[in-house]
């Protein structure tokens, strides 16, 4: 974000045999928090990166995230 630095994101890993309409997720999301708080950029992944513990990666989201956003900026 060229005023903050950063944007809103969600990154959503989805359990085996579902599906997701990211409109339906942005609906969903619109109903339930603030607007200042919907994520600008949603992707859908098939695993997110984890820990031998199961713990969320957070560090390793983020900057994969960064380089897709930065790949198609430029």
């Amino acid at each position: 974000d060229a005023q903050w630095g950063e944007a809103v994101c969600a990154v959503v890993e989805l359990r085996a045999g579902k599906s997701l309409a990211l409109d339906e997720l942005r609906e969903f999301l619109r109903e339930r928090i603030a607007g200042y708080k919907l994520p600008r950029t949603l992707r859908v992944v098939a695993e997110l990166p984890r820990t031998a513990t199961g713990k969320l990666q957070r560090g390793s989201v983020r900057a994969q995230l960064a380089r897709e956003i930065a790949g198609a900026a430029g």
